[in-house]
């Protein structure tokens, strides 16, 4: 893990209030409150040297992702469903489960490298570019 410079404390600390703030609002639209604080977020992301999906290593690009969706359930605003994803592989994972993204890595992969990044870049786009060329193909 690299090393953090000196005030990496403050700045972590305050990337963990931001994501907490997001985090009670999103369980406040469900009604629910949260079982944990800021600082809880802050021993997690301390605790966490690489990504949780595809292990690598972690600095301050990172995000705090919910290991099952909150989309699947409300029940998902835990301390214990959450976990620091590197930006990329949350992004990827979008509401897919742990155990589904894992599946989903691996079977990229087994991929030829450059048909593997062509589709990363396109599930990040949210396949916008793909659909816009085919529009164009289409019309022309």
């Amino acid at each position: 893990m690299k090393a953090f410079p000196v005030n990496a404390d403050a700045v972590l600390r305050r990337k963990c209030r931001t994501a907490f703030q997001h985090q009670r609002e999103a369980a406040a639209k469900d009604h629910l409150r949260l079982a944990y604080t800021a600082s809880d977020l802050f021993e997690l992301a301390k605790a966490s040297p690489q990504c949780f999906y595809c292990r690598a290593p972690l600095c301050f690009g990172f995000e705090f992702d919910h290991v099952l969706p909150i989309a699947r359930t409300p029940q998902a605003h835990r301390l214990g469903n959450v976990v620091c994803a590197c930006t990329s592989c949350n992004a990827l994972k979008g509401q897919m489960d742990a155990e589904e993204f894992t599946r989903f890595l691996r079977l990229l992969d087994g991929m030829d490298p450059r048909s593997a990044a062509d589709i990363r870049r396109r599930l990040i786009a949210g396949g916008k570019r793909y659909a816009t060329s085919r529009q164009r193909r289409s019309a022309g």
